[in-house]
């Protein structure tokens, strides 16, 4: 056998990939995976308690409108489209 041969033989056997799964690996992997879903569930409960005071300050409007019973035609500012819509006209406040 060439030294080309037995080289070849040595960078074979060097680069062959042997894993060895330790019970301490897959405590770590648990302990990962643990970590990152209570860190989404925890995410899931913090961001509807930011976004329920995002319109503290905001009223809403208190206006309805309801149909009115009849219909009206609606052009576009170019003219070249018509539309026909429902009326609407505001409901009474109670």
């Amino acid at each position: 056998m060439s030294p080309q041969g037995t080289q070849d033989k040595t960078n074979r056997t060097n680069c062959t990939a042997k894993e060895v799964v330790t019970s301490r690996k897959v405590i770590g992997a648990w302990v990962m995976g643990g970590g990152i879903w209570l860190l989404g569930m925890l995410a899931l409960l913090v961001v509807p308690m930011i976004s329920t005071n995002v319109n503290a300050g905001v009223t809403p409007t208190s206006a309805y409108y309801s149909h009115s019973g009849s219909w009206k035609t609606v052009t576009d500012p170019s003219g070249k489209y018509t539309a026909v819509v429902r009326n609407l006209v505001q409901a009474p406040k109670f």
